[in-house]
């Protein structure tokens, strides 16, 4: 860049954030040196005129950025030789970019953004934007949960929400865990402003191994036929009975009320020996005994699962158990997200117990 781009520049960056001030500029034989200073003024109606700048030295030469007004005098500096002149370009102040005026995020600022955080394999793992679960040309984690509703979500900056602030006998959920980790990284951005950021999140001190180091069953058994009472099916599937009726209690086995007496209900379970059927934690081959269908989860280690509100990772499998460990918020992953500014608002006051 040379040295008349690189003051031109210069002077439209002071034009966009609204300096109001003078720029001193020294000239050495027709050339430009460097800036030597500038300095705030309070007189807005002061402006040099193409008069006034041929009245100075040509060692030195001033001229102000006036704030508050509809014109703003860009004084661009052609240089020729051992000579000087100026030229005045007028730019009018609606013409700067409103990205120049956007406000940047503070500590203790309400900041409504939207993210789409992925593995570093790309699958999405977590989205503001409902519809990137109804897309098929965009990859999904198994972990992926589509939202209820659609629109940023509002967090309060550089103020993350720690987990012994959770609910007692609560988790905080995968997607409220990034929320929280964003709370973090947002400050200093502008609003409008989109950025791709990477969270990690550290081993969580309150999530103990005995509490959260599980093993479940690789097989899962499903009986072939149930009784309960007409009082228990009622409180369990909250219906009145009625022969025919579909009941789900495993999607890959689904059943039907097979009969009715004034004392239970009976229930058959069916299922296709041989087919597939997805599991939270792999693929379950059904196979089919005596009295019970069995589903063999093809369980992998390393995989993330989920469970509920919480991410976890398998870290082993053997012939009869799947060990997942859901101590790490992001199952130990680092995530990748695109993040955007939509709207930047003070904190709201807090009222004093007096309600001053």
């Amino acid at each position: 860049m040379d040295r008349m781009t690189s003051l031109s520049e210069a002077i439209r960056l002071l034009v966009e954030a609204e300096f109001s001030g003078y720029l001193k500029i020294n000239f050495s034989q027709g050339s430009l040196g460097r800036v030597e200073k500038y300095e705030e003024f309070n007189d807005a109606g002061i402006i040099m005129t193409r008069e006034k700048n041929s009245e100075k030295k040509s060692g030195e030469n001033e001229f102000p950025l006036r704030k508050a007004v509809p014109v703003i005098f860009l004084f661009l500096t052609v240089l020729t030789g051992c000579a000087t002149s100026a030229k005045i370009v007028p730019v009018r102040s609606d013409d700067v970019s409103s990205v120049s005026k956007a406000r940047f995020v503070q500590p203790g600022d309400l900041v409504d953004l939207s993210f789409l955080c992925k593995l570093q394999t790309g699958e999405v793992v977590a989205a503001t934007d409902p519809s990137v679960g109804r897309r098929t040309d965009v990859p999904q984690s198994s972990i992926y949960l589509m939202r209820d509703k659609d629109g940023p979500v509002s967090v309060t900056a550089d103020v993350p929400l720690p987990l012994t602030e959770q609910p007692a006998g609560k988790e905080m959920p995968f997607e409220d865990e990034i929320v929280k980790h964003l709370a973090g990284v947002v400050t200093g951005m502008k609003e409008g402003e989109s950025r791709t950021v990477r969270l990690t999140a550290q081993e969580a001190v309150e999530r103990r191994a005995e509490d959260y180091i599980i093993k479940i069953a690789r097989v899962r058994e499903r009986t072939k036929k149930m009784h309960m009472s007409i009082d228990e099916y009622r409180s369990r599937i909250g219906k009145i009975p009625e022969v025919g009726q579909p009941v789900v209690f495993d999607p890959a086995v689904p059943g039907r009320v097979e009969t009715i007496t004034p004392s239970e209900v009976v229930i058959r379970f069916s299922a296709q020996p041989g087919t597939v059927a997805p599991t939270p934690f792999g693929a379950g081959h059904i196979r089919e005994t005596e009295n019970a269908y069995e589903i063999i989860i093809d369980a992998r280690k390393g995989a993330l699962v989920r469970t509920g509100p919480l991410v976890g990772r398998i870290v082993d499998v053997d012939e009869t158990s799947i060990t997942i460990d859901y101590r790490h918020p992001f199952g130990d992953e680092i995530l990748v997200c695109d993040v955007a500014i939509e709207k930047v608002a003070d904190a709201k006051p807090i009222k004093s117990r007096t309600g001053e």
